[in-house]
């Protein structure tokens, strides 16, 4: 794993710079220039684009980002430690089926693609959960509000 963080002022000002010149209504495409030669451009796909857009993002803002290759299929230890939770809490959801996972051989294997699933699920059922919660606090002030 690569750990990246911009010492140099100047960076994280032209990072910034770049992340500014985006208008917030549009979609950002970029365009690398290789080399110093004419004809050296490539332009970057959406996905290649937002992945550059963020890391610039939080090195802008003083923060570090690490890079590593994820592999296509993880150990229980590694999908645990992607959702957060401990390795039996894991074991519990797989054997529960909440989450997809193989047998290869003794060794339980989940796919990166699975658990990356489950997890932006998991934030999407928190992040409602808390919506309702404050809409529910939102009424119950309300009510009290009026009653008093």
């Amino acid at each position: 794993m690569e750990t990246l963080a911009i010492e140099d002022t100047r960076d994280r000002v032209d990072a910034r710079r770049v992340l500014d010149a985006i208008p917030e209504d549009q979609e950002a495409t970029l365009e690398v220039h290789v080399g110093k030669d004419e004809g050296g451009e490539i332009f970057l796909s959406p996905e290649l684009t937002r992945i550059v857009l963020r890391t610039l993002s939080a090195l802008a803002d003083g923060g570090t980002v690490s890079i590593r290759a994820v592999p296509e299929v993880l150990s229980t230890t590694e999908a645990a430690r992607t959702l957060g939770i401990s390795r039996p809490t894991l074991m519990k959801m797989v054997r529960g089926g909440e989450i997809r996972a193989t047998k290869v051989g003794t060794h339980t294997r989940l796919r990166n693609d699975d658990v990356l699933e489950f997890r932006a699920k998991r934030e999407e059922d928190r992040a409602h959960a808390f919506m309702e919660l404050r809409r529910l606090e939102d009424e119950l002030d309300e009510r009290h509000s009026t009653a008093g």
